[in-house]
């Protein structure tokens, strides 16, 4: 089952091939070895109105770009806190399949938010966005548990690519 995740994670950021940092669970090169199937979707269909998606920015320009980039790829339920707080009460009273969060946000910060809510569900799956990409920060997200960093303004083809790993990843648990 790992493989057949991975085989997808690989094929889906090779036919896309963005600029997004993922934190993979193996090494690459055993990526590269391997063969499967990517799932074919017929064009027009909503591909992903089964995901649950959170995105937490403070600037309500970058929700409203996002959440319609979000909803043009049929996320049917989309929620959005503008700071670290409504974040984390969002998460746990939601249980979203995905996290779109900034990094600087008032209240809480993005990292601090991401800390409290991988220590309430090691399992979540959290982008960070920032429009500042310092490595440090970066490597502080990914120590704390982020699965991936996205440079602001994020494109709509990183987003159907986060998307498509997020789905195949579920897929993969609902398989197990």
């Amino acid at each position: 089952m790992l493989n057949d995740y991975i085989c997808k994670m690989h094929n889906l950021l090779t036919k896309y091939s963005t600029e997004i940092v993922l934190i993979l669970p193996c090494r690459y090169d055993i990526m590269k070895t391997t063969n499967v199937k990517v799932y074919q979707y017929e064009k027009g269909k909503k591909m992903y109105s089964g995901l649950k998606v959170l995105l937490c920015d403070d600037s309500l320009m970058i929700i409203k770009k996002m959440g319609d980039v979000l909803k043009s790829l049929g996320v049917s339920v989309l929620q959005t806190a503008l700071d670290g707080e409504q974040a984390v009460k969002l998460f746990k009273l939601t249980k979203p399949d995905v996290v779109f969060m900034d990094q600087v946000m008032p209240n809480k910060t993005g990292l601090e938010a991401l800390k409290e809510i991988k220590a309430y569900h090691p399992d979540a799956i959290v982008f960070m966005l920032s429009s500042m990409g310092t490595i440090s920060k970066r490597e502080e997200a990914e120590k704390l548990g982020a699965r991936g960093f996205l440079q602001k303004p994020v494109s709509a083809d990183d987003v159907k690519t986060i998307l498509e790993l997020v789905k195949a990843e579920l897929e993969s648990k609902n398989e197990e």
